[in-house]
């Protein structure tokens, strides 16, 4: 991780990076979509690998089940 940088700043280089140096959009809700679509898929779709290769949904998911089957027992 770049020092002093945080979770969100990484993601919003990312963003930059990966779509918005590569595209230009005529219009601002043009670029809204793209952003939209793209954290859609960052969230739902794509793997990370400092969540064991989950998701972030999927991870969130995991945790909370592991959460609540270790306050259960």
């Amino acid at each position: 991780m770049l020092a002093g940088a945080s979770r969100l700043d990484l993601v919003q280089l990312e963003v930059e990076f990966e779509l918005l140096s590569r595209q230009h959009f005529c219009t601002r809700e043009q670029a809204r979509r793209a952003v939209a679509g793209w954290i859609d898929e960052y969230n739902t779709v794509r793997r990370h690998s400092t969540d064991l290769m989950l998701s972030p949904i999927d991870f969130e998911r995991r945790e909370a089940l592991a959460r609540m089957t270790a306050a259960a027992a």
